[in-house]
């Protein structure tokens, strides 16, 4: 596949850059850090170090060219804010979206969905 121009790239980061600051400017719009409980985020923390499927690990290593699994900091607030707000999480990052089951199923998401497999028919 072909990348975009630098050009290209640098319009489109002004762009959004731009959309962010008008967006910023309405009376609706408000920002709030999201903080969560120490509970909650050593559980995270814990199920991510103590994850044991090694078949699933092995593919999600094969999948991100990877030897070890390490959600950042904002993956795993991101993943539990979607929790605690009972909000979908559509996310196309790895960290988040492959290990959905298991995270839903240990109540540490609420519903993450990957961008990839979002249809936009008409």
């Amino acid at each position: 596949s072909k990348k975009p121009s630098p050009a290209f790239s640098l319009r489109l980061v002004q762009k959004l850059q731009n959309n962010f600051k008008n967006l910023q400017e309405k009376d609706y719009f408000h920002i709030e850090e999201y903080i969560p409980s120490d509970i909650l985020f050593e559980s995270i923390k814990s199920f991510f170090i103590n994850f044991d499927d090694n078949d699933k690990l092995n593919e999600f290593f094969n999948l991100k060219n990877t030897t070890e699994l390490s959600p950042s900091l904002e993956d795993m607030k991101l993943i539990l804010f979607s929790k605690d707000k009972k909000s979908t999480l559509i996310s196309n990052d790895w960290d988040i979206t492959f290990f959905s089951e298991e995270l839903i199923h240990k109540n540490l998401a609420h519903k993450i969905i990957n961008f990839k497999d979002l249809s936009f028919t008409n």
